[in-house]
C-alpha cells in the first residue's frame, strides 16, 4: 500500500514541477559571464584563458571626469542557437522591483559557445555611479508565449573616477625670462617704426656767427624801411 501511495504522489507532483518551470519567469541555463575593462584574453576556442580570468573584475572604472564605462564582456554559453544574442542590464527600484535599464542586442550570434563583446555603457543610456546591475546573457524563446532563456547571469558595479587635478604652473622661470627679455629690449633701443625718436647724443647745436659791420636799425624793418634811411642820409649831406 506504501508502495502504491507513493507512485500516486509522484505522478501528481511530477506534472506540478514541469507546469512550474515553464510559467516561470525565464528558463535558465548554467553559463558563465565575466567582464573586464580590457579585453578578456582567450585561447584559439574563444575559452577565457587564466590570464583573462585573472584581469576580471566586478566593479568597472569609468572614463576620468565621465560618466562612460568601456566594458568587455565574455560569456560562455550553454544550449545557445542561431539568432539574436541579448545583454541586459537591470537596475533596482527604490520598493527593491527590478527594471531593465538597458538591452544590448548582439544580432550576429551564430549558436556559439563563447562569446567576447565590447559594449559602452552611458550615463544618458540610465546608467548611473556607484549602481551595482545585474547582467543577464539570454535570447528570445522561439516559441510563442515562451519565456526568454537566460543563458548566464552575473553582478557589475559602477564607478566613477574623479577627473585629474589641474597641474599649477611655475611662474618662476617665466618671470625671469621676462626680465631678461627687458634688459636686451633696453639695450637694444626701439623697435623700427615705433616708440619715440631718440635725439643723437652729441654736443649742441651752434648759433652762426653774426656778420661783421653796421647794422642799420633792426632786420624786421624790411628792406623799405632800409632805403628811406638811405636816401634820407643822402639828403642831409647834401645840404650841409
Amino acid at each position: 500500500m506504501r508502495v502504491r501511495t507513493t507512485s500516486a504522489r509522484l505522478r501528481w507532483i511530477s506534472p506540478l514541477l514541469l507546469g512550474a518551470a515553464l510559467l516561470g519567469p525565464a528558463t535558465a541555463w548554467a553559463g558563465e559571464v565575466r567582464f573586464g575593462a580590457d579585453t578578456l584574453a582567450v585561447d584559439d576556442k574563444g575559452d577565457i584563458t587564466a590570464e583573462g580570468k585573472s584581469a576580471a573584475v566586478d566593479t568597472l572604472k569609468s572614463e576620468p571626469g565621465e560618466e562612460l564605462w568601456n566594458l568587455n564582456l565574455w560569456a560562455k554559453i550553454d544550449k545557445g542557437g542561431p539568432g539574436p544574442l541579448y545583454v541586459e542590464f537591470l537596475g533596482k527600484l527604490p520598493s527593491g522591483k527590478d527594471y531593465v535599464t538597458y538591452r544590448y542586442e548582439h544580432s550576429g550570434y551564430e549558436g556559439e559557445k563563447f562569446v567576447s563583446l565590447d559594449i559602452e555603457l552611458e550615463g544618458n543610456l540610465g546608467f548611473n555611479k556607484g549602481k551595482t546591475y545585474k547582467v543577464k546573457v539570454l535570447q528570445g524563446n522561439t516559441k510563442a508565449g515562451r519565456p526568454d532563456i537566460i543563458l548566464a547571469t552575473g553582478k557589475l558595479t559602477l564607478e566613477y573616477t574623479e577627473p585629474p587635478a589641474a597641474e599649477e604652473g611655475d611662474d618662476s622661470g617665466d618671470e625671469g625670462d621676462t626680465a631678461a627679455q627687458d634688459e636686451l629690449d633696453t639695450l637694444a633701443g626701439p623697435d623700427d617704426g615705433s616708440g619715440d625718436e631718440v635725439a643723437p647724443e652729441g654736443p649742441p647745436p651752434v648759433a652762426p656767427e653774426a656778420k661783421k659791420g653796421c647794422t642799420i636799425g633792426s632786420t624786421d624793418l624790411g628792406l623799405p624801411a632800409v632805403a628811406a634811411l638811405f636816401a634820407l642820409g643822402f639828403v642831409r649831406r647834401r645840404n650841409d
